[in-house]
């Protein structure tokens, strides 16, 4: 009991700094109206940043001994968050500033009601791994016809969609994290239980941005 605690507090410390790091990155263009052009006038800036990421991703899930060993985890772990910073920063650069506070609050809020129910309710999530995968390639889907067809009512219920299942991800994760149900990570997978649980919340975040914002 006393090595899952420490490991749940190791990875939601980690998971604070990770979101400071993006909300601190993501402030800078929102506030500096020179840094914001620099960034709409380099675009290669956020490709690279989304591929990093994408790369990174790839190697800490598929690759237990890249993501269990010390310190070259931590520096993908982040590497991988601050990639992701840059690509949340571009997306936050779209809509205005009270927007995207706003979204942040409302994400804050969401997150923390969502934490504390998985956490003390008795009805295992981890069994649902399998089904949530179905209806997150559904998602998938779903927002390729909604662009193709350029319709606004099918992109916001994608949105809204995208709200509900990440959301479910992330009572997924969390229980995965506290294990204390059937399926549970293993105390040396805390870089994977940060990412996991950071990557919903960002999901969460840029689907409400979408459902508040108006490009």
């Amino acid at each position: 009991m006393e090595v899952r605690l420490g490991f749940i507090r190791k990875v939601y410390s980690l998971l604070a700094l990770g979101l400071l790091i993006t909300f601190a990155v993501v402030c800078i263009p929102m506030f500096s109206s020179s840094v914001r052009t620099f960034l709409d006038n380099n675009i290669w800036i956020f490709i690279t940043a989304l591929v990093i990421a994408f790369v990174i991703e790839i190697a800490v899930f598929c690759c237990l001994g890249v993501s269990r060993k010390v310190p070259v985890n931590y520096g993908l772990m982040f590497g991988f968050i601050f990639c992701e910073s840059i690509v949340v920063a571009y997306c936050c650069g779209a809509y205005n500033r009270e927007i995207v506070f706003m979204a942040a609050g409302m994400t804050a809020g969401l997150v923390t009601i969502l934490t504390v129910y998985a956490m003390t309710t008795k009805k295992d999530f981890t069994l649902c791994m399998s089904t949530i995968w179905i209806f997150g390639g559904l998602l998938l889907m779903w927002g390729i016809m909604a662009i193709l067809f350029r319709s606004q009512i099918m992109y916001t219920i994608y949105c809204a969609a995208g709200v509900c299942i990440f959301s479910i991800y992330l009572m997924i994760d969390t229980q995965l994290i506290m294990g204390n149900k059937r399926y549970k990570l293993s105390e040396d997978d805390y870089v994977i239980g940060v990412l996991i649980l950071y990557i919903d919340i960002i999901m969460i975040f840029l689907y409400l941005l979408q459902l508040l914002g108006k490009r």
